[in-house]
């Protein structure tokens, strides 16, 4: 019997938050299309930096139970590729030994399983909502870490600020809103606060979560019990244990007789058949496929012009920010996937205001401390001048700040409150010129009447002349301290751009690691590729080794031929031969028998015609030997012509066999697709069996045709065979009949 897994081997989130290793996915702002939805930016202080951390929840298959069951607590049915459901002893086998488990497993109302089931609900809610909370705090204190590390790595950058004198005292909320530039509040240590607290929350979720989890899991166990015990009490062939007693022959099913007592009306009748039996809901799936299709097409649309509308606002709005493109539906990785395609629309609308906030954000802070800053000298200059004015007496009082003006703003009216003080300071810079003007005026006229002036009076002049001496030197201090102000507005603004300098550097990081991913699915690739060589290669070596095995038969032929060449030359020496010694011996017998002329002409005679027999011999020969290289050329043209037809023919089986590898491939697809859409939990089984069974086919197809090519060249290569045998026989039957001639002429001529 197959056991139940519950999930209680899998690793615990808090062993997976203390884990060092990184295992979270790499991920920026300007990333591409993830598998997980990033939860949008809660916090303007934040750069858009890479995101990396030791944390991820990893969902396995065979350890989480709520990938592994539906709804009602089931798990999808999954046969084992070793087990033989048309085995009726292994079947009996595992039905009784599944009886005999569940036999002892507790038996619940149906208000108690309603109850289970609900308390199930709430627990995968909260188990849902707080694996949310814990991803998006995972990656809040991952992004705390690279934030730190940034810090850490390009050094403490703290704003200049000018030394005040005692003279000039801040309030307590220009205290409080200058803070964030004190010694201990400065990014490094904002950001280590930051990641320590991030860190303590994320160790908070954890440990909420495992109890959860094991609520979780334990509510499984006791509804997966009640299903088997329920299944083991209306199971039918229990009842043919029985005897006529109503008594069950074995102990095991004592418990299972007791429970199915009052219910024993229509027990006969139910059919486990039905437990397998699938939905009828995988019917409809084309039909449900084809309308989710045109629903996801109508949204991938609008999506992307969503997205065409947000890279418009990024790029006006923020020029420094860097913002790739909206992904296009005819990408290689997306082309014809239109979940692929919603997924990186909604992905890339996620990033495009993450960047805009990220960068509003930015340039508030960094604004607010300018604004702040020039502010605070600005009050300084005022101060100063206004108690030079109180000394000199000329004026009344210089005109404070408007305590109305808010410093929270938004950055045009920061701005516009900085030009109104900036202009202000300049009209208090021309009273005070005109004022010089108005005392020189009244020295010259006092001059002028009192002529005749005591030493009083010069001492009087002097000092008003000291006095003016020194309204100027003042007015030129405010002057340069202006200067300095303009000049540490503009400092900040560079800070701000080495700022974006930096962003920019750590999107060419991220994007040297996009490259470096490039490289390594290459190398996947030319791997792939080195292993189709190798499959060529082995085609090849075969080939080659079926072309040297005809290269040499060939040979082999070639050198009969060349044997009975030289034989058919032996046989005509051996004919001038027999015709010399013929003459010879016609010289000797007309000069030794003179008398036995008629035996020698009828000798000459016979020898005539057995020369004239063994002449046409020669000649059949020959022919037979012409016919033979004939048969024998024409054999070899039609093996060349036979061996391309079938290059030519495992071609275009190659290019067919990859056309149907490539459209099964887009028909599972689509099946895959069509079922998920329409019911993922009920059709996971489904459409596991129907690729299980279409991989099967196309193994048994690809099998079969091998057979077919192999049984094929066997039996060309055994009719190769016979025929060189039969040559063989007929050139060795006719080398001894070339013997016979040459006998038949020594008889005759020892015959005499």
């Amino acid at each position: 019997m197959q056991g139940f897994n519950f999930g209680l081997g899998r690793k615990s989130v808090a062993d997976s938050a203390d884990d060092q290793r990184s295992r979270y996915a790499a991920s920026s702002v300007y990333s591409g299309v993830v598998e997980e939805t990033r939860a949008p930016s809660t916090a303007a202080i934040f750069s858009p930096v890479v995101l990396q951390g030791p944390f991820e929840e990893e969902e396995q298959p065979g350890h989480s139970l709520s990938n592994d069951t539906d709804l009602n607590g089931t798990p999808p049915q999954q046969n084992s590729s070793l087990l033989n459901i048309y085995d009726p002893v292994a079947m009996h086998l595992l039905m009784e030994t599944a009886i005999n488990d569940s036999s002892n497993y507790e038996v619940l109302s149906f208000g108690e399983v309603e109850q289970l089931k609900k308390e199930r609900a709430f627990l995968k809610h909260r188990v849902d909502a707080t694996r949310r909370k814990l991803a998006l705090e995972t990656k809040m204190r991952d992004a705390a870490h690279s934030l730190n590390r940034l810090y850490s790595n390009a050094g403490r950058r703290p704003s200049p600020e000018l030394k005040v004198d005692g003279d000039g005292e801040k309030s307590t909320r220009k205290r409080a809103l200058r803070g964030i530039r004190g010694s201990n509040a400065d990014p490094q240590s904002l950001a280590d606060g930051e990641y320590s607290a991030s860190r303590r929350k994320v160790q908070e979720l954890s440990q909420e979560l495992l109890p959860l989890e094991k609520r979780l899991a334990a509510c499984d166990h006791r509804l997966l019990e009640h299903t088997a015990a329920i299944l083991q009490m209306t199971h039918k062939g229990v009842q043919k244990n029985c005897s006529q007693n109503g008594l069950p022959h074995s102990p095991e099913s004592m418990t299972s007789q007791a429970r199915s007592t009052p219910r024993t009306d229509g027990i006969d009748d139910f059919d486990e058949r039905s437990l397998y039996q699938l939905s009828d809901s995988i019917m409809d799936a084309d039909h449900n496929s084809k309308k989710n299709s045109q629903a996801l097409g109508k949204m991938a649309q609008k999506l992307d012009a969503l997205a065409q509308r947000l890279h418009t606002m990024v790029v006006q709005a923020a020029a420094d920010e860097h913002l790739d493109p909206p992904p296009q539906p005819h990408d290689g990785h997306m082309a014809g996937k239109l979940d692929a395609i919603v997924k990186a629309q909604m992905v890339y609308l996620e990033q495009g205001l993450d960047a805009i906030e990220s960068a509003q954000g930015r340039a508030m802070v960094d604004a607010q401390r300018q604004l702040f800053d020039s502010e605070d000298r600005i009050e300084h200059i005022n101060n100063k001048l206004t108690h030079l004015l109180a000394r000199t007496n000329s004026v009344s009082q210089s005109p404070e700040l408007e305590q109305g003006e808010p410093r929270s703003k938004d950055l045009p009216s920061q701005l516009s409150f900085t030009t109104v003080v900036l202009e202000r300071l300049e009209k208090r810079v021309e009273l005070l010129v005109e004022q010089k003007d108005i005392l020189t005026r009244q020295i010259q006229q006092q001059r002028e009447l009192n002529s005749k002036s005591d030493a009083e009076r010069d001492a009087k002049i002097i000092e008003l002349t000291e006095e003016l001496e020194r309204t100027s030197q003042l007015r030129e201090a405010g002057g340069q301290e202006s200067q300095q102000t303009v000049d540490q507005l503009n400092m900040l603004m560079e800070q701000l751009d080495q700022t974006r300098q930096q962003n920019v550097l750590l999107e060419q990081k991220h994007g040297s690691v996009q490259h470096e991913l490039e490289q390594q699915r290459g190398l996947h690739k030319d791997a792939l590729k080195a292993e189709q060589g190798l499959h060529g290669q082995a085609v090849e070596k075969l080939r080659d080794a079926h072309s040297d095995e005809l290269e040499s038969q060939k040979t082999l032929h070639q050198q009969e031929l060349d044997k009975t060449k030289a034989e058919s030359e032996r046989l005509q020496s051996e004919v001038v031969r027999f015709q010399t010694e013929l003459t010879m011996a016609k010289a000797e017998l007309d000069g030794a028998y003179g008398s036995r002329a008629q035996r020698a002409a009828e000798m000459s005679t016979g020898l005539s015609k057995k020369n004239e027999e063994l002449e046409e011999q020669i000649n059949t020969l020959q022919t037979e030997l012409k016919e033979t290289i004939e048969d024998y050329e024409v054999m070899t043209k039609q093996s060349i012509d036979f061996e391309k037809e079938r290059d030519r023919l495992e071609d275009k089986i190659d290019q067919l066999e990859r056309r149907c590898h490539v459209l099964d491939s887009q028909l599972h697809e689509e099946k895959v697709k069509g079922m998920g859409a329409a019911q993922a939990s009920s059709n996971e089984t489904a459409s596991t069996t129907i690729l299980k069974g279409e991989f099967k086919k196309m193994m048994r197809d690809a099998r079969a045709e091998h057979m077919k090519t192999f049984k094929a060249e066997q039996d060309e290569r055994r009719r190769l065979e016979g025929i060189i045998r039969t040559m063989r026989k007929d050139m060795g039957q006719t080398a001894p009949a070339k013997k016979l001639p040459s006998t038949a002429v020594n008889g005759g001529m020892l015959a005499p």
